[in-house]
């Protein structure tokens, strides 16, 4: 919506206000570090949730090891992949 306003309208908002929907990550931080835009907004937070998936505080930061942990307690790893054969 704000790339099609700048598109036809040539106006850019300096401030947007929107709902929950808007507040996820990676859209605050395309209002603020990519169009500029200062959000008025509530942020999308998914520490408990209601339905049957995991939340932010079923999950442990293991400090020894620089690595979270899922609650059956294998590590979360995102950047390194263990292999059970050489490839």
């Amino acid at each position: 919506m704000v790339e099609c306003v700048e598109a036809q309208f040539d106006l850019t908002p300096e401030c947007l206000t929107g709902d929950t929907v808007y507040g996820t990550a990676h859209m605050l931080v395309w209002m603020v570090e990519e169009k500029n835009i200062e959000p008025h907004m509530p942020m999308w937070e998914m520490i408990e949730r209601k339905d049957d998936s995991l939340s932010n505080n079923d999950f442990h930061w293991n400090p020894e090891v620089n690595e979270y942990c899922c609650p059956a307690g294998k590590p979360l790893r995102s950047e390194r992949r263990i292999f059970a054969q050489k490839r």
